[in-house]
């Protein structure tokens, strides 16, 4: 009976660590995911005297740089972090 050489386990090795390492890889980002949610905010702008809907408007979470502008309609939508943002 022969025995595989290095090199036939080197390339077994290396094909079970490619896709294990990808499916490792998929499960943290999903782990990632699941902490990196926030509340979801929606909302519209409009003008106080007509009652207009704005475009373009910035909303910007206080304290950050992070934002969105409203739609045709005055409408955005944006997630913040916490309960406190809001």
């Amino acid at each position: 009976m022969l025995l595989p050489t290095k090199n036939v386990h080197l390339k077994l090795l290396r094909r079970l660590i490619t896709p294990v390492m990808v499916l490792a890889l998929l499960v943290l980002q999903g782990f990632g995911n699941l902490y990196a949610q926030g509340i979801a905010i929606t909302g519209s702008v409009t003008d106080a005297a007509s009652g207009e809907p704005l475009i373009g408007v910035n909303v910007i979470i206080s304290g950050t740089t992070e934002g969105t502008i409203t739609d045709l309609n005055g409408e955005f939508s944006i997630t913040v972090p916490d309960q406190e943002t809001i």
